[in-house]
């Protein structure tokens, strides 16, 4: 009899097995082992002091998604540094024509310093203060998240990640190479034939809402929707 052209039923399994593993592999986003803060793990006189707070964390190693420029939203392109006080933070434009931010986890409060004397920035104190900033739980944004959508709240879709050592980060590579952070689209309303932030077509501050409202011409706040969402808050 002609032999079959098809493989054995345990070649092609295998074949179809090696096939998926290779697939999934390459969908699966690469990953990396890092500490969020391994300078906030002090002795015990010092914990004595300034206190334990979430130290054993941020001292621990974990596994972590590396943010692939190339490809999220089609494409990254750094932007600008953005921000608060303590937060550093890096604007992106996506391909897909959203816009996109990165909020590093380790925050730096010597700026808090400035207005009583700058050159407190190299004494003890700075450094006391550096490590008090472990009261801060690394995680803190991704456990909000997960409030937040338990109570229908409308929130980015933050995620941990690592900005890799890319050149594709231009003149921000040196400050954000290997920074860990939450990754998100920046909440932006609908622009051409991009959609907005959960169908938004219009995004404003309080002020320009406050003034909306003393005007009178229509515009209400959904007040039990704001009432749940400052509940939240304050929990």
């Amino acid at each position: 009899m002609p032999q079959s052209s098809r493989f054995p039923a345990p070649t092609a399994a295998l074949a179809l097995l090696l096939g998926v593993l290779s697939a999934a592999s390459a969908e699966t986003p690469a990953r990396q082992t890092v500490v969020a803060g391994a300078r906030y793990q002090v002795g015990g006189f010092t914990r004595a002091f300034i206190g334990t707070d979430y130290r054993p964390l941020w001292a621990t190693p974990f596994s972590v998604e590396v943010l692939d420029l190339a490809k999220e939203a089609g494409g990254l392109e750094p932007v600008r540094r953005v921000g608060g006080q303590q937060t550093k933070g890096l604007a992106l434009a996506g391909a897909d024509g959203r816009a996109y931010t990165f909020r590093g986890l380790d925050k730096d409060a010597s700026h808090l310093l400035d207005s009583v004397d700058p050159e407190l920035k190299d004494s003890v104190i700075a450094k006391l203060l550096d490590l008090m900033m472990a009261a801060q739980h690394p995680a803190s944004e991704i456990i909000a998240r997960g409030i937040l959508e338990a109570a229908s709240i409308p929130c980015p879709d933050w995620r941990l990640v690592v900005l890799p050592d890319d050149p594709a980060l231009g003149p921000y590579q040196k400050d954000f190479a290997g920074a860990l952070g939450a990754f998100a689209a920046y909440p932006m309303p609908a622009k051409g034939g991009v959609p907005g932030f959960l169908g938004a077509t219009e995004i404003i501050d309080h002020a320009d809402l406050y003034e909306r409202l003393r005007q009178g011409n229509g515009d209400a706040a959904d007040v039990d929707a704001l009432l749940k969402a400052r509940l939240v808050d304050l929990f």
